[in-house]
């Protein structure tokens, strides 16, 4: 069963209200239960890039009809080759601090999607959705 497009609002709005506390301009999210947690896509690959202002579903072709059907409210970003290229695309004239996922993202992952990205300082952030699977799970369960 998938939750009501609101839930998915109110979730993203707290994200906002953390990354705010946290002096976070966005959050780079790869793992899959928080991208299904906080967007709804439920498919097997997809990146999710969250600001104050703006909220992006990074998904190649296999997967962009699921993309709008299950993430209305995010912005799908089409990855035509390479997702790394698709997300130094989006970032390439912004600047600031960026949380991600440090338990998820691998060395090799952050050195060749988020490090080239000049204006983006990269700061582990896996508190800032600690709570956000655990409760998808407790959900599911009942």
């Amino acid at each position: 069963m998938t939750a009501r497009p609101d839930v998915f609002a109110q979730r993203v709005q707290a994200l906002r209200d953390r990354l705010r506390e946290h002096r976070l301009d966005g959050l780079f999210v790869l793992n899959k239960a928080n991208r299904q947690y906080l967007s709804g896509f439920r498919g097997t690959t997809g990146w999710l890039l969250i600001t104050q202002d703006d909220a992006c579903l990074l998904t190649d072709g296999r997967y962009w009809e699921r993309a709008r059907q299950e993430a209305p409210a995010f912005r799908l970003v089409p990855v035509r080759r390479r997702y790394e290229e698709a997300l130094q695309d989006l970032l390439e004239a912004v600047e600031g601090r960026f949380g991600f996922e440090a338990e998820t993202v691998t060395v090799a992952q952050y050195r060749r999607a988020l490090e080239p990205i000049a204006g983006i300082a990269w700061e582990p952030a896996d508190e800032l959705l600690a709570a956000g699977p655990r409760e998808l799970v407790a959900s599911a369960r009942r």
